[in-house]
């Protein structure tokens, strides 16, 4: 790890005086108020290197984003100029507040553009502070870098032969005759039509329609109105509309164009809905060292800690995102500012403009609580328009009383320390807000104050959303680069406030609660060796007795250990925690999405099938599941095969693996071939079976006579193939035409695996159609570790525990799938949390063999959270990952306790979870708490499998009920 990655401790006194203030008062009393930073921390690094963006690096649908001065640029190496900055920000600012007053139509600001001569100069349309993505365009693919924008719609770039004037950019300007996929579009189309009522000008050459934007700053762009291939990473989009600009001028120089992100139809979210259903996020990073990512699609909004407000109505436009600020805190204080200060002129939050603007009144009151704050800081001149600005020369340490934004919903969102100063140099440091000029001026949210956070525009949802650590965390992402003077962080550093120095001092070796309580014999504490955290070194398999003596019982492996049957170095290998967790995500929102009605059956196949997929380790629905081998067709072929309680349709890939023989994922074991089998036959198309697939969930085809099946799933992995019948055998137990799914076009997550074994409750399950041997009976224990191996047991005759309580089988909503459980109540430490019953009945809750980490409802969740923290308060807390949140460094430790968890289920069945089911180990500096809470109220509660490890769960179809004994891997 590089240096710059290194953990910051600060332990250097703040204060210029060494007199009592209220801020050291507050410190000594444990209350975080403030961000305490090193100075040098604040100043542009001497540095030249880049750091990728994780995120941007790894997904396909995100992109790098930079700022196109700092050495992640491919563009010019200008340095900032901050007058500049601030001017040409005011310009945007001001383009905005006469947009939404109706000062000028867009033909105004078009002909006012045009009246101009214009010098080309570096800065942007709307602002200096805008950020760089590289976006493909035309056939073959041209890598252009566009300033992308949330304020505006359509995306335009320069091009040859620049029948006006082009000004001058960095990269070869496009040409459009040498692309194959290129087209202009028609006069006489309603696409050119609708070009006036999106607040563009419309004209026409001939036959081709032609656009015109004009903007505040005098800037424009003019030319053909075109369709074009627009490539990100590997996703490729035909036919959307873009400007081929060829009348260019303005503040654009280095810039290929723009990418408009706002509301309206011409937007890039809203041509690639299908796909990414015109959600996007992005993170801004702290320094131009660092790229961000702007990601488009939802896969990867993982983040417990993301909250969302409505967006609202901007007035006079469709294409702003709107927002609703209720409040403002200064030192974790909520300033008196009357609501109406806010609605009257409304907010929006912009990628464009630099610095926030606000209503006057509520700026008065930011400065006024700010500078009381920073009474002890030496002031300096003020950089107009920043009028509150400071001297820091000489001074190491600085407390920055910490600034909070609270919207409608009660989403409260905290800035960084990077988003609260705007950074001259050493000798002048500004508050980083303005006011309008007038009340009823719209207030803008500016991209200094969005630094390393994500931020989340779902557009179905009609919300934005907002968490911290934003640069670290998600996937289908694309890179930013940041400001290389205004920002002054570095997101990987652990800059510590006073809090976070006191909890990393807090372990002591003194009487604590939980000890008091393990004197007088309580047993609400796991006493757990810190050992047991690391991974083993034995490469040798501890098989399941049950399954090894029980001809209905089958090993229970997890893919990446010594138990698989996988062969390869790579599946062997441990498995990516950030992997696991993402794929898990994935599976938990493939959960709520088809829970939720989101997606019809043909709707995920076909959006599936139009992406080219990755084949990378994971599985379609969470890379945690877990592998049993069954033999399937005469003679018996034996596959490896993930066992799923979310799913009904058991599938496998078939050779030939479609026309050309590469339609099928790289696998460990041969592929299966019918023609191979004498047990084998098609369903037919007419068969009552091949027509109930999609009263199943499934997608329903026909090729000839034969029936065709189909599977996408929220990853965006799906099969396709023959409706079939096959023998399958479970040890010495032989079923005849079990129907099955024989994949002929797989793509997706499931690299090394033969395919699924589907124990949903539907019809098309492995329960329903063995049934009447084992009348819709199967229990399974999942092992502790993979080192052993678990057991999946069919029938009610392979052992089932005498101390097996259970709790009856609820509906889940929308599905007949999913095995519904009535959660009631959690208990920690032996205290019932308290948590209202509705909590757990309005979204309901599911158990599922797939999912790794146990979602629950967010009160619920944050109740869980509370109580284990009290709990373990003697431990070292550690930054969290992915979407945990409360973690623990347990390095030199020998022993830990763990507050005991347990889950009341309706029935009065109460069941404990296992040590090995409350932490999630990443290695033994991170271990965390192994439960997330969930987006919304209303998305399903699901328990997992991590906490139903060594537990023996047994789904009872024909009793209703699903049951639970400990020990259940014994």
């Amino acid at each position: 790890m590089k240096s710059s990655l290194n953990i910051v401790t600060i332990i250097l006194c703040v204060w210029l005086s060494w007199g009592r203030t209220d801020g050291a008062q507050k410190r000594e009393s444990g209350e975080v108020s403030f961000h305490r930073i090193q100075a040098s921390s604040l100043f542009p690094s001497p540095s030249s290197s880049c750091v990728l963006s994780p995120r941007a690096s790894n997904t396909k649908s995100s992109l790098h984003v930079v700022h196109r001065h700092g050495p992640c640029s491919s563009l010019s190496s200008k340095k900032a100029d901050h007058d500049e900055i601030l001017r040409l920000d005011q310009a945007r600012v001001k383009s905005i507040h006469s947009k939404l007053s109706k000062k000028l139509t867009a033909r105004d600001r078009v002909s006012q553009s045009q009246s101009t001569d214009l010098p080309a100069r570096d800065g942007i349309t709307f602002g200096y502070g805008n950020y760089v993505v590289t976006v493909g365009i035309g056939t073959p693919k041209h890598d252009l870098s566009l300033f992308f924008d949330t304020g505006s719609d359509i995306t335009w770039t320069q091009c040859q032969p620049c029948a006006g004037k082009c000004y001058s950019q960095k990269e070869p300007i496009f040409n459009p005759s040498s692309s194959s996929s290129y087209s202009n579009v028609s006069c006489s189309s309603p696409v050119c039509d609708s070009l006036t009522s999106q607040g563009l000008v419309k004209q026409c050459s001939a036959s081709n329609c032609i656009y015109l934007a004009g903007y505040g700053d005098k800037s424009f762009t003019q030319g053909f109105m075109a369709k074009e291939k627009f490539t990100l990473n590997s996703d490729v989009f035909d036919s959307l509309n873009f400007g081929c600009g060829q009348n260019n001028q303005g503040l654009f120089t280095g810039i290929a164009g723009l990418l408009g992100l706002g509301r309206g139809s011409f937007s890039f979210p809203s041509q690639t809905a299908k796909t990414y259903n015109n959600i996007f996020s992005y993170c801004l990073p702290s320094s131009p060292q660092y790229t961000g990512h702007l990601t488009f699609g939802s896969a990867g909004l993982s983040n417990s800690l993301l909250k969302y407000t409505p967006v609202s109505t901007v007035k006079d436009s469709s294409s702003l995102y709107g927002l609703d600020i209720v409040g403002i805190s200064v030192d974790d204080k909520e300033l008196k500012i009357p609501l109406t200060v806010f609605s009257t002129p409304g907010a929006i939050i912009d990628s464009g403009t630099v610095i926030t603007r606000l209503p006057p009144k509520a700026y008065a009151a930011l400065r006024t609580a700010f500078k009381e704050k920073m009474s002890n800081y030496t002031a300096a001149a003020g950089l107009p328009p920043l009028d509150t600005c400071y001297d820091f020369t000489g001074v190491e340490s600085i407390d920055v009383p910490k600034v909070s934004f609270s919207f409608k919903g009660g989403t409260v969102v905290e800035l960084e320390p990077i988003g609260v100063l705007f950074v001259a140099d050493r000798s002048q440091v500004c508050l980083a807000f303005i006011a309008n000029d007038k009340d009823d001026d719209v207030a803008i949210l500016g991209n200094v104050q969005q630094k390393t956070l994500q931020v989340v525009y779902d557009g179905p949802g009609g919300r934005l959303g907002f968490a911290p650590n934003g640069w670290i965390a998600f996937p289908m992402t694309l890179a930013l680069n940041a400001d290389p003077v205004v920002s002054f962080f570095d997101p990987a550093l652990d800059i510590l406030d006073s809090a976070e120095r006191k909890r990393s001092q807090r372990r002591n070796f003194g009487c604590t609660d939980g000890a008091q309580r393990e004197k007088s014999g309580e047993a609400s504490f796991h006493r757990i060796h810190a050992s047991s955290f690391l991974p083993s070194s034995s490469s040798s398999c501890v098989l399941s007795p049950r399954a090894s003596s029980t001809k209905s019982s089958l090993q229970v492996v997890h893919r990446h250990g010594p138990c698989s049957s996988l062969s390869s170095e790579k599946a062997k290998t441990s498995p990516n925690h950030d992997d696991i967790l993402r794929l898990d995500q994935t599976r938990v929102k493939s959960i709520h999405s088809k829970l939720s009605k989101k997606l019809t059956p043909q709707y995920r196949v076909s959006q599936s099938q139009s992406t080219d997929l990755e084949a990378r380790d994971g599985s379609t629905l969470g890379s945690g599941n877990y592998i049993v081998t069954v033999g399937i067709g005469t003679p018996k072929h034996d596959l490896s095969l993930v066992f799923d309680t979310g799913s009904d349709l058991t599938w496998t890939q078939c050779e030939p693996c479609g026309k050309n023989g590469t339609s099928c994922y790289p696998k460990e074991e041969p592929i299966f071939t019918p023609s191979s089998s004498t047990s084998y036959s098609n369903v037919s198309c007419s068969s009552p079976v091949c027509d109930s697939l999609t009263s199943q969930g499934y997608y329903r085809n026909c090729s000839a006579s034969n029936c065709i099946y189909g599977v996408g799933y929220g990853d965006s992995s799906f099969t396709v193939g023959f409706l079939a019948k096959e023998n399958f055998t479970l040890n010495s137990n032989v079923f005849d035409n079990i129907n099955f799914g024989c994949g002929e076009n797989n793509q997706g997550l499931f690299n090394g695996i033969a395919g699924l074994l589907g124990l949903g409750r539907g019809t098309f399950s492995f329960p329903s159609q063995t049934s009447m041997t084992y009348n819709n009976i199967f229990s399974y224990c999942l092992p502790s570790s993979a080192d052993y191996t678990g057991h999946l047991t069919f029938g009610s005759s392979g052992g089932l525990s005498n101390s097996v309580k259970y709790t009856p089988i609820s509906l889940a909503r929308d599905s007949a799938s999913f095995y519904g459980l009535d959660i009631v109540g959690i208990t920690v430490a032996g205290k019932e949390l308290e948590i209202p019953l509705t909590v757990f009945s309005t979204p309901g809750a599911i158990i599922d063999s797939g999912t790794v980490i146990t979602r629950l409802p967010p009160k619920a969740y944050a109740a869980l959270r509370t109580a284990f923290k009290e709990n373990m308060s003697n431990y070292t807390s550690t930054m969290g990952r992915s979407i945990f949140d409360t973690c623990y460094n347990f390095t030199g430790l020998e022993t830990v306790e763990i507050p005991k968890v347990s889950f009341s289920f309706r029935g009065g069945t109460d069941v404990e979870v296992d040590s090995k089911g409350i932490l999630y180990v990443l290695n033994v500096s991170q271990v965390c708490l192994a439960f997330a809470g969930n987006g919304n109220d209303d998305d399903v509660a699901i328990f997992g499998n991590v906490q139903q490890k060594t537990i023996q769960v047994v789904y009872d179809g024909a009793g209703g009920r699903v049951g639970f004994a400990p020990d259940g891997c014994m």
